[in-house]
C-alpha cells in the first residue's frame, strides 16, 4: 500500500455537513420549482382558455369523472318467469322486504341494498332458515366521463349536485328506514325528512332546466331520472304516514332510487 504523506503548509479541508445539506435542499428545491410550474401551466391551462381562473379553481373542470362503484342487494330468489316473481315479490313485502323486482336478464326480487358487502352477507346469514333462495345480488355502476364543456366552470356545482342527488336520496331512505326499525323516530319524522329532501330535488330540477336551456346535454337525462326520484318521494312520504306500510315503502323506495341511477348509468356511459 503506497505511503501517504502529509506536508505541514498542506491542509485537507472539509466542508462543514450542514453546509453540504444546505446545499442538496436549495438543489432540491430548484428542481421542485421547476416541476411545480410544469404541472401549473398544464393545471390552469384550461382556466386560462376559458379566461375564468378563478371560476377554475373554485369549481374545477367542466369534464366531470364518477368512478365505478357498487352496491349490494339481498335478492329473495331469482326467477325467468315475472309471474312467478311477482308472487314472491307480494310475499316478501307483507313480511316487511322490499319487495321490488329488479329486471336484468332474469327476474330478481330485492330485499333491501346495501352499501357495503359485508352487511348485505349478514343479513344473508340470518335468513338462510327462510323459505326464500336468499343470496347477494352485486349492482354495478360504470365509470363515466361527461363532457359539460357547454357550460361555464361555476354551473359545474350544480351539475354534481345533480348526480349526487341520487346517493343523498338512497342514504336518507336507509338511514329513515334503519331508525324506524328501531323505533328511534316517528313516522311523521321521517315524512318531514323526505318532504325536505324532496324539496331540494325539486330546486334541483329547476336549475338542471336552466342549463339545458342554455344548451342541450346529458342533462337532459339527469333530470328525467330527478322527476322520477321527486315523483317517488312524494308517493313514498304519503305512504309513510301510515304506520302499517312505512317500513315496506322505505324499502321498496331505497331500490327504486338505486334502478333510477342504474338506469341513468348506462345512458351516460
Amino acid at each position: 500500500m503506497p505511503e501517504i504523506n502529509y506536508y505541514d503548509d498542506v491542509k485537507v479541508i472539509k466542508k462543514p455537513i450542514r453546509k453540504r445539506l444546505k446545499q442538496i435542499l436549495i438543489f432540491l428545491l430548484v428542481v421542485l420549482t421547476i416541476v411545480g410550474c410544469f404541472v401549473s401551466a398544464t393545471y390552469l391551462s384550461s382556466a386560462l382558455t376559458v379566461g375564468n381562473l378563478g371560476a377554475f379553481v373554485v369549481y374545477g373542470d367542466t369534464a366531470l369523472k364518477i368512478n365505478k362503484s357498487s352496491l349490494y342487494a339481498v335478492t329473495m330468489g331469482e326467477y325467468s318467469d315475472k309471474s312467478e316473481a311477482e308472487k314472491v315479490a307480494l310475499g316478501a313485502s307483507i313480511q316487511g322486504a322490499s319487495g321490488y323486482i329488479w329486471e336484468d336478464n332474469n327476474y330478481f326480487v330485492i330485499g333491501n341494498i346495501y352499501s357495503a358487502n359485508e352487511d348485505a352477507l349478514k343479513v344473508v346469514e340470518n335468513l338462510k332458515t327462510s323459505s326464500y333462495n336468499v343470496a347477494v345480488k352485486e349492482i354495478n355502476f360504470p365509470k363515466v366521463t361527461l363532457d359539460f364543456s357547454m357550460y361555464e366552470n361555476s354551473d359545474m356545482g350544480i351539475v354534481k349536485k345533480a348526480i349526487n342527488a341520487f346517493d343523498e336520496t338512497y342514504e336518507l331512505l336507509y338511514e329513515s328506514s334503519i331508525k324506524l326499525d328501531k323505533s328511534e323516530i316517528t313516522n311523521l319524522a321521517v315524512s318531514s325528512g323526505l318532504s325536505e329532501m324532496r324539496g331540494e330535488i325539486k330546486a334541483l330540477i329547476v336549475s338542471v332546466q336552466n342549463l339545458i336551456n342554455k344548451s342541450d346535454s346529458d342533462l337532459s337525462l339527469v333530470q328525467s331520472a330527478l322527476i322520477k326520484t321527486d315523483e317517488l318521494l312524494d308517493q313514498t312520504i304519503i305512504k309513510t304516514i301510515d304506520s302499517g306500510s312505512a317500513n315496506y315503502s322505505l324499502k321498496y323506495a331505497i331500490s327504486s332510487v338505486i334502478r333510477f341511477k342504474y338506469d341513468l348509468f348506462q345512458e351516460l356511459v
